[in-house]
């Protein structure tokens, strides 16, 4: 019973969450400012190991007075690191998400299914050999790792298989007229993330199809396919690691794992 309290109530809530952001982002930046409780999400997800690997990662590899020491088992240095890459996660999942359609929406429960019988899993496993407050973290971290290569060979499939985005034009000109379109906020700094993350999108897509079909060599394309992947890396793997801290939250605060034991 335990896995499907948790997955039912992950997936309520990454539902709720979602459609409320689809709903309000077009508003004003005070409504934005839901895209918070994502990047408290995503960043607590590092900070939490992280912090606490600073002092490991000192002691395993640098001399107590070497300035890397000092550096990287700053408190404030590791939280900071990974608060940007959380930032950077965040806004690029919240743009990705405003263009879920039914062919992701089901990836998402299947990933969300997946992930919930992993983490469960993984926990019991771990506990013979790591200590209780750190089982459910590790878990987590195991998880987090696992679905991500799965998410990212799940987008390569889909936008192999997948239809051509509409704003496609002959020219590159009018494809970013095209897709900067659908971009409409009234936050201005939202408007402007979220059309520049439009412009790097619809240019690699744009490149990826006209250049595609020119090039011959298989490393080449192989190569254009890599960047095109690694542009959109960062909202793979926010929402993934979003997904699976929802998951450890929701375990964490209800205790919903251990309640069958």
């Amino acid at each position: 019973m335990s896995y499907i309290k948790l997955f039912i109530a992950t997936y309520i809530i990454l539902f709720l969450s979602i459609s409320i952001w689809m709903k309000i982002y077009s508003y004003g930046c005070m409504e934005n400012l839901f895209g918070l409780f994502f990047l408290i999400i995503i960043a607590s997800s590092f900070i939490d190991i992280k912090v606490a690997n600073r002092v490991c990662i000192k002691e395993c590899y640098f001399k107590d007075s070497s300035i890397f020491a000092k550096i990287l088992s700053s408190k404030l240095f590791t939280s900071l690191f990974y608060i940007v890459a959380s930032i950077l996660m965040t806004i690029s999942m919240l743009y990705s998400i405003l263009g879920f359609d039914k062919m992701l929406w089901f990836y998402v429960a299947v990933h969300i299914l997946l992930s919930v019988v992993l983490f469960l899993y993984f926990k019991d496993l771990l506990k013979k050999s790591i200590k209780k407050p750190y089982q459910s973290i590790f878990s987590r971290e195991i998880v987090i790792k696992i679905m991500a290569a799965l998410f990212v060979l799940f987008y390569i499939y889909y936008s192999l298989e997948s239809f051509e985005p509409e704003f496609l034009k002959s020219t590159l000109q009018e494809t970013l007229k095209s897709a900067t379109n659908s971009i409409d906020s009234k936050c201005l700094i939202t408007d402007k993330l979220f059309r520049f993350q439009k412009e790097i999108e619809s240019i690699s897509w744009w490149f990826v199809d006209k250049n595609t079909e020119q090039i011959e060599e298989k490393s080449y394309k192989i190569a254009i396919w890599l960047i095109f992947i690694f542009i959109n890396s960062f909202a793979i793997l926010g929402f993934n690691r979003f997904i699976v801290q929802t998951i450890y939250l929701i375990d964490k605060i209800f205790n919903i794992g251990t309640k069958d034991e």
